[in-house]
């Protein structure tokens, strides 16, 4: 996250990292089957490659 936040890039970009405590490896289960509380699926549509 640090090294993302130094880039120099002019796009401006909202970094956000989530810890789900307890799941070890496994964050894809929560992230994906949207139980975790976070839409992923509308994160990803809201970004276009320009």
């Amino acid at each position: 996250m640090n090294n993302l936040e130094q880039c120099s890039d002019s796009a401006a970009v909202q970094l956000q990292t989530t810890i789900y405590p307890g799941v070890g490896h496994d964050s894809w289960t929560a992230t994906y089957d949207l139980s975790a509380g976070h839409d992923i699926y509308a994160w990803m549509l809201g970004h276009r490659n320009k």
